[in-house]
This record gives structure tokens, sequence and C-alpha cells, in this order.
């Protein structure tokens, strides 16, 4: 059916399999070289990690959230919010100090971002999650780039612009 008639607007209730580890995001400065050229970097990130005596956090009971009651007066007010030992996962992890190696584009851009599947947090009953990599484009101490071409400011004599002049 059409645009989805007859099911409320839903694609049919797909799944997707399992829920996935949250991302860990971060920048990777790169030169002009690196760009112009495409290159291979290694990058070191800290990710969180389900081990085999991963246990429930003791606070949370493995729940990820906690029951807050405060007395106000007659009234009493339960708040349930996110663990803060856990960070709402209900489980200990182990940190992990991981490299990568990221593969910068021929022709990548400032601000682009390169995503890396299943490198990133690794829950427990989760599928790994991705690691994001956006590139920073560091300043050339000539070159400019402007969209897809290089420009450079030069300051040339009308002599050296008229019979020629090699850039030292």
């Amino acid at each position: 059916q059409m645009f989805g008639g007859g099911h409320g607007g839903r694609s049919g209730g797909h799944d997707h399999g399992p829920k996935k580890s949250p991302q860990i995001k971060t920048a990777l400065d790169v030169t002009l070289e690196d760009i112009y050229c495409g290159s291979t970097k290694k990058v070191k990130i800290h990710r969180r990690v389900a081990t085999n005596d991963s246990s429930k956090c003791p606070r949370c009971k493995g729940q990820g959230q906690i029951t807050q009651v405060q007395r106000m007066g007659p009234m009493v007010l339960q708040q349930r919010r996110e663990c803060p030992q856990c960070g709402g996962i209900g489980y200990k992890l182990e940190r992990q100090e991981h490299e990568i190696e990221v593969h910068v584009p021929v022709g990548g851009r400032h601000g682009e971002n390169i995503t890396i599947q299943d490198e990133g947090h690794q829950y427990p009953d989760m599928a790994p999650g991705d690691v994001i990599i956006q590139l920073r484009q560091l300043k050339h101490k000539l070159f400019e780039r402007k969209g897809a071409d290089l420009g450079m400011n030069y300051k040339l004599s009308l002599r050296q612009a008229l019979c020629g002049y090699k850039i030292k």
C-alpha cells in the first residue's frame, strides 16, 4: 500500500537486530597532504567493554536506574533516574584503550565524518557501537583550500609576473 496506509504510518515493524551500544565521537587532525593523497592514521580511543567477569552494578542491582524518595511535608516524591555508578548500563564495565586504523579518503573535507562500524563501546546484551571520527583540516603554510581547489597568496613584482619566476 502507498504511504504506509493501514499501518498507522509505520513501516511494517521491521526488527533491526539487537540494540547497539553507544557511539564514540572523536576528532582527527589531518594535513592538506593527507586529504589530497589519502592516508591511513592510527587513532587511540577509550571504550567501555563488558568482560567475562562483568558483574551487576551493586547500587542499582543491574537495573540501570535508581529510585530516589524525597519527603516534602505530607507528600512523598519518588523519582527514577539513571544510576550514577554504572551510567545506566546496569553492569560494571572495564575501561579499555583501543587503537583503530582510520582511512582518510582522498578529497575529504574539513568536518566530514567517517564511521567505523562495531569498534566502539561493547555493552552486555548489545551489539558493539560505532566510532565516528570527524576530520579537522590543519592550516597549511602555503596553500589554502577553496572547495575542491587549492589557492595561494604570493606577492610578485611586475617583472616577476611578466618574465616568469620560480617560487622557492
